[in-house]
């Protein structure tokens, strides 16, 4: 195999894993249980759904199971159906989740009485709408039958459903897309309202949240676009037509676990970097960090402890 290939496996193995560890630890101080033990579970489904069959070659070690869970294989031991409809649900509820994050800084931005009393009384609609939609595509899936599928080509598996990739994506990006414009829409309102509340020398709620949001938003831009652009390319039928498509069709496959990854990540990471309380709280779980005790990032505070014991 290309040592390029296999240089690129490790190295995203190894980001993996000790983005992995250092979201564990973040995600037990965050105090947002419900999402984090989520961010947890996806990442670790995605090990079965992407990450293990990208990162197996045909004498790999874990090709046997690959190989006899095929698509002819009517009788497979492991619940591959599930896993790979899991992928998907936790998918939704992410994009669903970050919306909520942009809409609360919008409302919190742009209407700054009594916000919090009227984002409590509406929570349980959009928090029910962001558990139960999902299980639409992700039935679709489940109720189908997956499969992995050997590709000669770059030496590796991926995941495969008898419901076929136009379904799936022909579902999918259009939420994506759908969630992405409302994103856009809520930080374009929300970012003009801070402009003129600073020109007018009023006051101006924290915005750290608000920061967040928009890091989160570029995150779900660019895997919706991934999305939309290979929902394309199997709608249509191209990726056999020229060998552009079929590239192109490699790198999203190439990019969505780093993808992926940033948006299952993104949460705890910026909560450490906005959060003085939640980067002291590191050093006393990481003694490896207590090196960085009188360092200025450390201690900084960036003013985010009310914002956290919101949610």
């Amino acid at each position: 195999m290309n040592r390029n290939v296999l240089e690129s496996k490790k190295i995203k193995c190894i980001i993996g894993f000790l983005s992995f560890n250092l979201s564990s630890n973040l995600t037990n101080l965050a105090q947002n249980k419900q999402v984090n033990f989520q961010n947890i579970l996806t990442y670790l489904n995605s090990f079965i759904s992407i990450r293990l069959p990208q990162n197996t070659g045909i004498n790999g070690n874990l090709s046997n199971f690959f190989l006899t869970h095929n698509e002819f294989n009517m009788n497979m031991g492991c619940p591959i159906n599930l896993f790979h409809a899991l992928h998907y649900y936790f998918a939704y509820t992410q994009y669903i989740y970050n919306f909520l994050i942009s809409y609360n800084r919008f409302c919190a931005i742009t209407s700054l009485l009594d916000i919090e009393k009227r984002w409590k009384r509406s929570l349980w609609i959009f928090v029910t709408i962001m558990f139960v939609y999902p299980m639409i595509p992700a039935g679709l899936i489940f109720f189908n039958r997956s499969y992995y599928t050997y590709v000669s080509s770059k030496d590796n598996f991926y995941i495969s459903s008898t419901l076929g990739h136009k379904a799936i994506y022909g579902f999918l990006a259009p939420n994506l897309f759908i969630i992405t414009i409302f994103n856009t829409v809520l930080n374009i309102k929300a970012y003009k309202k801070l402009l003129v509340l600073k020109k007018t020398l009023r006051s101006v709620p924290d915005t750290n949240l608000f920061y967040m949001s928009l890091a989160m938003f570029g995150i779900d831009s660019f895997l919706a676009v991934l999305s939309t652009f290979k929902a394309i390319i199997f709608l249509l039928e191209l990726k056999n037509s020229s060998e552009f498509f079929e590239r192109l069709v490699d790198w999203i496959d190439l990019l969505v676990p780093f993808a992926s990854d940033a948006l299952t990540l993104t949460q705890p990471l910026l909560l450490l970097y906005f959060s003085s309380t939640l980067r002291q709280k590191c050093i006393e779980r990481l003694p490896f960090l207590k090196v960085f005790l009188n360092n200025r990032f450390f201690v900084r505070s960036r003013n985010m402890h009310q914002e956290l014991t919101k949610y």
